[in-house]
């Protein structure tokens, strides 16, 4: 609604060729363009609505289970189906915080693109420097909200803002890393050319296994730095410790 399809799907394309490569972002590419036609019935639209936001709310739902495992959290039974409930429509807001995380984020990199030929003309020999640090600190920038925004209000406890952003920052800056290296391995190695047409899921499942590994990792070191250095995880009124 806000830039149109042909840039969206611009978009998408560059940053999944970015973290899976040129072949995966091809493949996709096509999947995306063959939904675009227009004999689709309004019944299939809407149940693919629903079982992308029960999807998607369900990624979040079980991502706040693992964290409750990592610090060490179990609901009150009392609470039972009305906090599942509560756990799936905050985990909608979630995914409209991500939207919008993603539309600023899109905006800032449109202002830089923007600045770009100013720049150049005023420093012709380092543009490529500024730009890059630009973008990086964008990236790591967002991320980092994003990561702060999971670590504070998706697990069953309570825990301080200070620790929240130490977290936050150290995870986003192992996941911008890890997509930078995970790219540069799956462009020149390719692990999903041994699964032939499968090789793009490989690809999509490797991703996320990774991704999920980084994001445990921050989610432990925010556990533990909050009890080493802080005033320790104190559990809110649907959990106990």
């Amino acid at each position: 609604m806000v830039w149109g399809v042909e840039i969206v799907k611009g978009q998408l394309t560059d940053e999944i060729s970015s973290a899976l490569g040129s072949d995966a972002a091809n493949a996709i590419e096509t999947m995306m363009r063959e939904t675009q036609n227009e004999e689709k019935s309004t019944i299939a639209t809407i149940l693919g609505i629903g079982t992308l936001v029960y999807g998607a709310t369900g990624v979040f739902y079980h991502l706040q289970l693992s964290l409750n495992q990592i610090w060490n959290s179990a609901p009150v039974k009392s609470y039972g189906f009305l906090k599942m409930i509560f756990d799936r429509i905050r985990s909608f807001a979630f995914i409209l915080v991500i939207g919008f995380l993603l539309l600023v984020s899109f905006l800032i990199t449109a202002a830089i693109s923007v600045l770009n030929n100013y720049i150049r003309s005023m420093l012709p020999n380092i543009i490529v420097y500024i730009a890059f640090m630009l973008d990086f600190l964008v990236s790591i920038g967002v991320v980092t909200v994003l990561f702060a925004l999971i670590f504070r209000y998706l697990p069953d406890v309570k825990i301080k803002w200070k620790t929240v952003w130490i977290g936050a920052l150290i995870t986003s800056i192992l996941f911008v890393f890890g997509k930078f290296l995970l790219g540069l391995y799956f462009g020149k190695a390719n692990p999903g050319y041994t699964y032939g047409a499968a090789g793009t899921l490989v690809l999509i499942l490797l991703w996320v296994s990774y991704s999920g590994l980084i994001l445990f990792f921050g989610a432990k070191f925010t556990y533990i730095y909050e009890k080493r250095y802080g005033s320790g995880i104190q559990p809110n009124s649907r959990s106990s410790l």
